[in-house]
């Protein structure tokens, strides 16, 4: 496109789309990378969901509290991303169990044959009015995983069910206890 100014001569102008723009931001972004800035550190890739167990397991059934653990298999290789807040849902529910403390999505590091672990509080008590009953709860270690089935029954927590309100989980934890404790101190 082409215009003059207030004095007839010539300028140019050029029209940024906005695919070139972000094509453009892409290119110096990666060529930012290729570099080898420090400005962004290296982040593992993501784990396969393939080369984790998920394992679930009743710790206060009474109080509706499950501790949940995922492990990447054993073996050589780099560490792997999970996100940092394991997904849990609920049978046919909407949503998903909010992290305590509030955060946002970010990678969880994995290496090889390590576990983390995290503890889940499907509801405050059993009779708070609008207390959903469920018969399985599906983790997944991250938003875009399948995840596993574990049912009520397997939890403890078959008669009548699984009892859904509010839910809140942990961050991933380093061990059993660390998860408990951090649900805990982040109770509402």
């Amino acid at each position: 496109m082409t215009k003059r100014n207030r004095h007839g001569k010539l300028l140019s102008a050029t029209i940024l789309t906005g695919a070139t723009v972000a094509t453009l931001a892409a290119a110096a972004g990666a060529s930012a990378q290729d570099a080898g800035t420090d400005d962004s550190p290296e982040r593992p890739a993501a784990c396969d969901p393939a080369d984790l167990h998920l394992e679930a397991s009743p710790e206060l059934p009474e109080e509706n509290i499950v501790i949940v653990s995922v492990t990447r298999a054993a073996g050589d290789g780099p560490e792997c991303a999970i996100d940092r807040i394991p997904t849990v849902t609920f049978a046919n529910l909407d949503g998903s169990a909010e992290a305590v403390p509030p955060t946002e999505s970010a990678p969880y590091a994995l290496s090889p044959g390590e576990s983390a672990h995290a503890a889940i509080r499907t509801a405050p008590a059993m009779d708070d009015d609008g207390v959903e009953v469920v018969q399985f709860m599906t983790v997944g270690a991250a938003p875009d995983h399948e995840g596993t089935v574990f049912f009520a029954e397997e939890l403890d927590m078959a008669d009548p069910g699984i009892y859904v309100y509010e839910p809140i989980t942990t961050w991933w934890q380093t061990s059993q206890d660390e998860a408990l404790q951090e649900l805990f101190d982040n109770l509402p």
